[in-house]
């Protein structure tokens, strides 16, 4: 699947990893048509085009992966990821993403386990931080990695070494996954991206309704106390705020 170089992206910075390749160590990419398009499209499946579309859409704030199926034996036949799209007003709305599913050849039925699907929920603040994969010719099992959990999916042969993929940078979101066929899943890679309001947007909200006093802080003279630092943080000048919301960025 192609991506649309000349179309305007809300996305800044993208993190990109691929298990059993050259990009298994992870890499920054950018949509500018510097030839990452044209080896991406080496693909059997790539959900970045299909998470962008959703993003562009009308008075979309942020979409967020909220739940994902697995098809699996001994061996994963692939993944399909659904989003929740958050809009300015405060709406949100789930979309299906592709069924990236394969089912076929020596892999597809071979092992003890039967075929089946699994699905993984996500909590409303819950995101998906990386992947932990046993690969060997094709993707034996995945372990996803969020903030709060880890649930294993598939089998556990593969290479000795399980491959770690996480993203570098650690304010990072896995936002659509990408892989090969094999028969089932040959290999699994995945794109993240900053999840900055995760981190700022309670603080910078809820300094906006006191200044607009529409909210009020409980006041605490405990310095370990979430309310004493909510009532510092909104109660500071504007240029130490920026200060302190740029460390936490």
């Amino acid at each position: 699947m192609s991506v649309d170089s000349k179309r305007p992206s809300k996305i800044p910075s993208l993190w990109f990893r691929f298990s059993g390749s050259l990009d298994q160590q992870g890499r920054f990419i950018d949509d500018d048509g510097d030839g990452d398009e044209k080896e991406r499209t080496k693909m059997h499946f790539d959900d970045l085009a299909f998470y962008k579309q959703l993003l562009d859409e009308n008075g979309c704030r942020c979409v967020d992966i909220a739940a994902m199926c697995v098809k699996h034996n001994d061996y994963c036949h692939g993944i399909q990821a659904i989003y929740r799209l958050t809009f300015n007003d405060g709406r949100t709305d789930l979309r299906h993403g592709p069924e990236n599913f394969y089912d076929s050849g020596y892999y597809s039925y071979h092992g003890p386990t039967r075929t089946r699907k699994k699905w993984i929920v996500m909590e409303e603040d819950e995101y998906l931080r990386g992947l932990l994969v046993n690969q060997g010719e094709v993707v034996d099992g995945i372990t996803f990695v969020t903030n709060k959990r880890r649930v294993h999916c598939g089998g556990l042969g593969g290479a000795d070494r399980m491959d770690m993929m996480t993203s570098i940078p650690p304010n990072m979101k896995v936002v659509a996954f990408c892989g090969t066929n094999r028969g089932v899943c040959g290999r699994i890679g995945f794109y993240s991206t900053y999840f900055r309001w995760h981190v700022l947007g309670s603080h910078i909200l809820m300094r906006r309704l006191v200044d607009q006093s529409r909210a009020a802080i409980l006041p605490s003279d405990d310095t370990g106390n979430l309310a004493f630092v909510m009532q510092q943080l909104t109660t500071i000048n504007n240029d130490v705020f920026r200060r302190i919301m740029s460390f936490l960025a």
